[in-house]
């Protein structure tokens, strides 16, 4: 054992290091006996880890990548930052072009927007691919506790033209990913760059290693393959234990007095004095030490879970400045040094602290619409959209929620996983691989939030119609009494669906309107009285809305029949304000201008959503239910009528919504299982009103007994249906639609593709269509 120098050490909270991040500063100020990860995947054992696991392993696979980052660091501050490839700290004065106010966007001099200024060459970018799992999770909190920005990517997505534009445009250097992922995915330059002896040695940084790039690799030099990083840290985690015992070994301080040294006789008054005076000393120091060895053996106790089945308390992790040195990479040491610093003085220099402004992660965009552009968030606007959820749908600790959807976008990272992070809940991880299985898991009684898209509700609906009756009410009473709230997104929700599903779960879906660029913005509120099916709600706290061209609604006018509950007032282009809306697009200055809307009235800017949406007036709640909300009850609720650009159809001077259309084509029971309305060009209308249709097995035993439906084929073109086929589905749709509305088109398939997230990429459907 080492002899050091007594002094009284500092006990730091690592939430301490992260105050930029509400996400990371949550996670380690939870206890660390609290549930945080489990993951259940059909085949495999059930895994589950606490928030101790957690904190302990974001430490342990930040201060793996940064041992590299920091051994090709050297040369002065500004060299060593560029080499640890850290982000600046952002300053004050640069700002993204949605969040300025009007006095800072106006002011001469002294204020600069992100996209003008900012260079994204992609140094301090982490790409992660990983599926949903706990290894995901640590990955992205440990690359933002060392300042980087994560790019989450979709392991469902091909490599050629998919993940290769990620990688590519994003110029990440950093990846993480899992190791089967790594083997079947990549080609075996990825493998090269992990390095063939990285797989044989036990030491974990050997996990990560960094060659030069290849043109096969794009800009990626280093790449750490998770799945082994984490046996290997569980491994040396358990050989620790079991070499120290119980004692948690990252709180171990030894602390020895000095050996006593003979003093000689004193023989004069002066050196009498002195040794009465060294002797005061030397007790002080002996009383000192007693005081931190008794605090540090309180302190150890504390740490101890006890055996009482009453009180398994763990602390969360913390540090004491003696382990700086040795046990803390260089970001960590830096920015605790900068932390004292500052709290000395109000000058730092800032070398190694970030703050909230700073760029924390990069989702791309589904790509429906256009190429996937990547949108950059900081941890501002992370923050602030996870705080808004939270308040909104009334997250707590104790909550347990499902997740079945995918790490790639906002419904999953930051509607699920952040949200309940966060709040110091339980989040379940498991695939929507078989909806019997998902609807057995969540009438367990331990869920009591689940989130999907429309797609998984059908599917849902689908399996319980096949239980027994007794089974049927069985599983309603579970799911009514113990799931508190079920949330519909990324996608229309068909008031059919909504009612079949209420029907069998007692449950009034909540729908919300969220993007890429802005998260969450619209919401119904909490209370399922003041839900108007067909609409998304109003505007969640925080979020100002413009409506672009707002005008009375044509269609309602024209006396055509109504498919929304209420009448809709107005209609016009959606444009957003608020603190969650996105920093800027990645690499592209004029798409992000591309999107600014400055309203005349005030000055302030906006953000072009792409959809046109319809107002309608609030529901009058009883006042006992308008307590409750955390929505105004006053505010008008929208109904999103689609994708500006493929959704709204230009037929005959109208402008229709292709997402009502498809509404009312849905209600015909037994007819459709699928339905995607877009507009296709013909001169003599503007746009012919067309639809791609899924059949119902009745329709095609009843109506078409003799029609084969084409096999399901992603590259071969999408063929009208014969006439007699298409007369017998017109008739369906006039049944429900005005005459103008309702297509005169018909497009048969098997079942209608969508990406991830369930969405339907209208502009490759028109592209497939045979002229």
């Amino acid at each position: 054992m080492l002899r050091r120098t007594c002094h009284r050490l500092r006990i730091v909270p690592f939430s301490e290091l992260f105050e930029y991040c509400n996400v990371l500063t949550s996670v380690f100020s939870s206890p660390g006996e609290r549930p945080c990860i489990s993951v259940e995947v059909p085949g495999q054992p059930n895994q589950r880890f606490t928030y101790g696991d957690l904190q302990r392993d974001i430490v342990a696979l930040a201060n793996t990548i940064s041992t590299q980052l920091d051994t090709a660091a050297n040369g002065g501050d500004g060299d060593r930052r560029r080499s640890l490839g850290l982000q600046l700290p952002r300053s004050r004065q640069l700002k993204g072009v949605f969040h300025g106010d009007k006095d800072w966007v106006n002011a001469a001099e002294g204020r600069h927007f992100s996209h003008d200024v900012l260079v994204d060459d992609g140094t301090y970018n982490a790409a992660i691919l990983c599926s949903p799992s706990y290894e995901y999770v640590v990955s992205m909190l440990a690359v933002w506790s060392l300042g980087l920005m994560a790019v989450p990517i979709a392991p469902s997505h091909h490599y050629e033209g998919e993940i290769t534009h990620v990688l590519e445009h994003s110029a990440s250097r950093l990846m993480i990913v899992e190791r089967s992922i790594l083997q079947t995915k990549l080609p075996p330059a990825y493998q090269t760059l992990l390095g063939a002896e990285s797989n044989k040695k036990s030491d974990i940084a050997a996990s990560t290693t960094t060659v030069p790039s290849t043109d096969a690799t794009f800009c990626v030099n280093n790449v750490l393959d998770i799945s082994n990083w984490m046996v290997d840290h569980r491994q040396k985690l358990f050989e620790r234990k079991v070499n120290q015992g119980a004692m948690d070994e990252e709180l171990q301080v030894d602390i020895l007095p000095p050996e006593a040294a003979p003093r000689p006789a004193p023989k004069t008054s002066e050196e009498a004095i002195a040794a009465v005076q060294a002797a005061r000393e030397e007790a002080k120091r002996i009383e000192e030490q007693k005081k931190e060895e008794q605090l540090f053996d309180e302190f150890r106790r504390s740490l101890k879970q006890t055996k009482s089945a009453k009180s398994s308390f763990v602390p969360p992790l913390t540090f004491d400045d003696a382990r700086l040195d040795h046990e803390l990479n260089a970001v960590f040491r830096g920015r605790y040094s900068e932390l004292e610093q500052s709290k000395a003085s109000p000058i730092t220099s800032a070398r190694f602290l970030i703050n909230e402004q700073n760029d924390s992660l990069m989702i791309y965009t589904s790509g429906t619409t256009a190429k996937p552009k990547g949108v950059v968030h900081t941890h501002s606007s992370i923050d602030n959209q996870v705080d808004v959820l939270r308040r909104a749908w009334r997250w707590t600790a104790e909550d347990t929620i499902l997740n079945t959807l995918p790490l790639h976008h906002v419904h999953g990272v930051v509607n699920v996983l952040l949200c309940a992070l966060t709040s110091g809940a339980h989040c379940i991880m498991s695939p929507f691989d078989n909806a019997t299985r998902i609807a057995h898991r969540l009438d367990q009684g331990d869920i009591s939030l689940f989130m999907g898209v429309p797609t998984m509700y059908t599917k849902l609906i689908d399996a319980v119609s096949s239980f027994s009756p007794i089974e049927q009410t069985g599983w309603r009473g579970a799911v009514s009494q113990n799931i508190r709230l079920m949330v519909s997104g990324s996608a229309a929700l068909p008031v059919p669906v909504l009612e079949r599903f209420r029907a069998f779960s007692g449950h009034t879906l909540l729908e919300r309107y969220g993007m890429t660029e802005v998260g969450m913005a619209l919401s119904q509120p909490y209370n399922a009285q003041g839900r108007i099916p067909g609409t998304v709600g109003a505007p969640l706290p925080g979020v100002d809305t413009l409506l672009i061209g707002a005008k009375e609604d044509e269609a309602k006018t024209a006396g055509a029949k109504e498919t929304a509950a209420s009448p809709v007032l107005t209609n016009g282009a959606l444009a957003l304000r608020s603190k969650s809306l996105f920093d800027r697009y990645w690499r592209n200055p004029k798409a992000t201008m591309g999107e600014l809307v400055v309203d005349d009235a005030t000055g302030l800017h906006y953000f072009a959503s792409g959809d046109t949406v319809g107002q309608i007036p609030a529901p009058v709640l009883p006042s006992s239910s308008t307590k409750t909300t955390s929505l105004s009850p006053s505010a008008p609720h929208f109904q999103i009528l689609g994708r500006t650009s493929v959704d709204i159809i230009k037929h005959k001077g109208y402008k229709l919504s292709a997402l009502e259309i498809e509404t009312a084509l849905l209600q015909e029971p037994n007819a459709f299982t699928e339905v995607a309305v877009f507009g296709f060009p013909r001169e003599d209308v503007d746009e012919e009103v067309v639809a791609v249709v899924a059949l119902h097995s009745h329709l095609l035993k009843t109506l078409l007994p003799s029609f084969t439906i084409p096999k399901d084929d992603d590259t071969q073109q999408l063929s009208f249906a014969p006439s007699a086929v298409n007369d017998q589905l017109r008739k369906i749709g006039r049944h429900h639609l005005a005459h103008y509305k309702a297509p005169s088109r018909y497009i048969v398939v098997e079942k209608i593709p969508r990406n991830a997230m369930g969405k339907v990429n209208k502009k490759d459907l028109k592209k497939r269509v045979a002229a």
